[in-house]
């Protein structure tokens, strides 16, 4: 019966027989397609066309097709782990032999095709993602909601959150967006922290009273990535009840999401004000009640700012409270270039003493001390390391460690050691600073909490180039950026950058990076 209905319906409107046809033909073509032989437009298409049919027929194939797609990419993640473990016993020695140079140059091709693949792969579902939230169809959605939440792959819930808030911006049944906000309910506690971070994500399409404890609930989850992203949604539509939640959970939250609430709350207020107890003076003194934009936000005695130091520390005048940094730092061959002798440092707070500048007659002896004081300056309960390159890629401690007073002088001891010399293998460095981060852990092996690494510095003084130390050639920033964007996607680290005596290419390059990943770019000249 079904069947000769739609049958009909198909005889009787020609387009959507079209329409059905183009989806057959797409669909047909993905389930034969080996995914890693598909050029990304193409397969981008085939995604786009299926999504096209807004009938309940296409659900299952979508969602089949996700699967597929996530071991796809589960299978990209694994090469990129083999080629990162192979090419790293060549990038911390100072001279190769020529068939070492030839075997590493092997590895770090491979690598880079995979992280690109892996990239485009991600860019893939993301217009996925887009085009299923063109459905409007009521059955389809009903088939949507019902079934791709349940899915055990993890990749199809998370695309459920994500299509979710998609769906919501255009569906006019009052029943059915009560469905929709049950599954963002049921999928905030999902065992997957990336599918309750695309959730916390997800709520920013919802003002509804009802959707304040899925909320809550994403405010207070153990993974740091998933109360940064509810942190986030506060901050682009924030109201009386969710600044309320902000404002209380900045009495309990510690280390870099700290930032986050300062940042969201100084957003909405207009106030320049830094710790907890401040902030709830404030929300007090305002009634509790969001100020009206452009009011005055003067509703209480201001701080003083002599009370107490600003919190966190700083380098390059970079404030931070993370308690998970890592400090990417450029030592090629141009950071050996003299400097005039700089009269005011950007300090460090801390100990008696250590905003006093120490300088330097180098680029790299101005950059180490700089470095030297900010992890002088770490906060006992953090964790560490740092990452130096030039052609290559020397990460001090292969994991995060305790800024314990031990280690710290252990760092400091190794960074006297330190000559600068080839080129600029940023790429590289990066590539290191992410896998500390765990941004491969597809499996959900991270710790409870979250992974070990919110926020990265990074300092050089040039372009990208690539990893050979003699004759090596520039890289474009771009593809490093947006392979930068996909690896922190699901991480949602902070990168701060500095500049130092950098050129037209380098400038951009640091610029861009801390612009798309939330941190704060300082150049030195």
């Amino acid at each position: 019966m079904q069947r000769s209905l739609i049958a009909l319906l198909l005889c009787l409107t020609p387009a959507l027989a079209d329409a059905r046809k183009d989806y057959v033909a797409a669909r047909k073509s993905l389930e034969e397609a080996n995914f890693e032989t598909l050029l990304p437009g193409e397969r981008d298409d085939y995604f786009a066309r299926m999504a096209a049919w807004d009938h309940q027929e296409t659900v299952k194939a979508i969602s089949v097709m996700i699967g597929r797609y996530g071991v796809y990419l589960d299978t990209l993640e694994a090469r990129m782990r083999q080629n990162r473990e192979k090419v790293a016993p060549f990038m911390n020695r100072p001279r190769l032999s020529d068939q070492q140079i030839a075997l590493r140059n092997t590895y770090l091709r491979k690598l880079k095709k995979d992280e690109d693949n892996w990239r485009l792969g991600n860019v893939s579902l993301e217009k996925l993602v887009a085009a299923m939230g063109q459905w409007k169809e009521p059955k389809t959605l009903s088939m949507a909601i019902n079934f791709m939440p349940k899915q055990q792959t993890w990749r199809v819930r998370q695309v459920s959150a994500l299509a979710c808030a998609e769906w919501h911006r255009n569906v006019q049944s009052e029943n059915l967006s009560k469905k929709l906000f049950k599954v963002l309910k049921k999928l905030a506690k999902d065992s997957e922290p990336r599918v309750r971070q695309a959730t916390a994500r997800a709520l920013a399409s919802y003002q509804r009273l009802e959707a304040l404890p899925v909320l809550k609930q994403c405010l207070n989850d153990p993974d740091w990535r998933v109360r940064s992203a509810a942190i986030e949604t506060v901050r682009k539509n924030p109201s009386d009840e969710t600044v309320d939640m902000l404002v209380l959970r900045m009495q309990k939250e510690k280390g870099r999401l700290e930032d986050d609430i300062n940042k969201a709350l100084q957003e909405i207020s207009g106030r320049k004000i830094n710790y907890a107890e401040e902030w709830l003076g404030w929300w007090k003194g305002a009634g509790r009640r969001v100020p009206p934009k452009g009011a005055s936000t003067d509703v209480n005695a201001p701080v003083d700012p002599d009370k107490k130091p600003k919190p966190g520390h700083k380098f390059y005048g970079i404030r931070t409270r993370s308690l998970g940094v890592v400090y990417v730092i450029d030592m090629s061959g141009s950071m050996k270039r003299e400097v005039e002798q700089i009269k005011r440092a950007a300090p460090v707070t801390g100990k008696k003493g250590a905003d006093t500048p120490e300088g330097g007659k180098t680029r790299w002896e101005v950059a180490r001390n700089e470095l030297k004081r900010a992890i002088r300056n770490l906060n006992r309960r953090a964790k560490f390391t740092f990452i130096l390159f030039n052609h290559s890629v020397q990460p001090w401690q292969s994991e995060m460690i305790d800024a314990s007073p031990a280690n710290k002088k252990k760092a400091l001891e190794f960074l006297d050691k330190i000559e600068p010399r080839g080129a600029t293998f940023t790429l590289g460095a990066l590539r290191q600073a992410f896998a500390l981060g765990g941004v491969e852990a597809v499996k959900g092996k991270s710790a409870k909490e979250g992974p070990p690494v919110d926020t990265i510095f990074v300092l050089s003084d040039g372009g990208p180039t690539d990893s050979k130390m003699s004759g090596a050639q520039p890289m474009e920033p771009d593809p490093i950026l947006a392979q930068v964007k996909e690896w922190n996607k699901d991480l949602g680290a902070v990168i701060h950058t500095i500049a130092v005596h950098t050129d037209e290419v380098g400038t951009y390059f640091l610029k861009q990076l801390a612009a798309q990943n939330g941190g704060q770019y300082v150049e030195r000249k």
